[in-house]
């Protein structure tokens, strides 16, 4: 009997030091992982600041990795979800009158685009955004089509149609030609008969950055291609945290 309760006693005092050291060797490596938190944050802090990223935000969640307590929730992978862009509806404020101005396409041939009755032989999509201290401006719906006619919130017919058009206010812009080519920025806004500059976009004015597919384009922006899904925002002012990424309506 007393071997056995001898037993028991030291079998208690053996797991009993074998979890004092283990809860020991784990506060040890939270310490380790404490110091080496608190050299980065004293070597990185004002780095962050500059670029922007120093935030509450940003504080809790490097304290969840040092201490190793973060959970699996959702978290910002540094993109942005796609926004579903619906036919005849209108993405920002509308601002601009529909169709092209009296300086655009009328029906002549404009920057070596003629007007004819839109051949879908080659048929893209491609989509501009114009953003203003912030602000989404609507893209115009129907540039391009001539006495176009109004069908519920797009418009469509016209006496002809320009291989470049919008039909409605998503901002969606239809390549539509005989044959495969390369249309750019530029032609879309000579059609329009809006100005397009490195300060000017149609009637907003100030540094323009542009955007191509969520990166800085670099050069001329009136050179920017329409590609097939491209996406293209025009920014004026206050760059935003997030450039708009939207998906296309099944078929385009």
């Amino acid at each position: 009997m007393l071997s056995l309760r001898h037993a028991i006693t030291r079998s208690v005092l053996i797991y009993r030091h074998f979890f004092t050291n283990f809860a020991d060797s784990v506060r040890g490596y939270r310490r380790q992982r404490w110091a080496s938190f608190t050299m980065m944050i004293q070597k990185d802090s004002m780095t962050m600041k500059r670029s922007g990223l120093w935030s509450g935000a940003c504080l809790v969640g490097l304290i969840g990795l040092a201490l190793g307590g973060c959970s699996s929730g959702s978290s910002s992978s540094g993109g942005n979800s796609a926004i579903q862009l619906q036919i005849g509806t209108t993405v920002g404020r509308s601002v601009f009158p529909a169709g092209s101005t009296r300086a655009g396409g009328t029906g002549q041939t404009v920057d070596n685009v003629g007007c004819d009755g839109g051949s879908e032989a080659y048929h893209i999509h491609a989509h501009l955004s114009l953003i203003v201290n912030g602000e989404q401006i609507a893209i115009p719906k129907g540039i391009g089509i001539p006495d176009g006619t109004a069908v519920g919130t797009s418009i469509s017919g016209g006496s002809c149609i320009y291989a470049l058009h919008t039909h409605d206010e998503t901002g969606i812009v239809h390549v539509e030609a005989a044959s495969p080519a390369q249309y750019t920025l530029g032609q879309l806004f000579d059609i329009w008969g809006e100005p397009l500059t490195s300060s000017t976009v149609a009637t907003y004015t100030g540094t323009v950055t542009a955007y191509v597919d969520g990166s800085v384009f670099q050069g001329d922006i009136r050179n920017i291609v329409l590609t097939s899904r491209g996406q293209i925002t025009l920014v004026i002012g206050n760059i935003p945290s997030t450039i708009p990424n939207y998906a296309f309506p099944s078929g385009f």
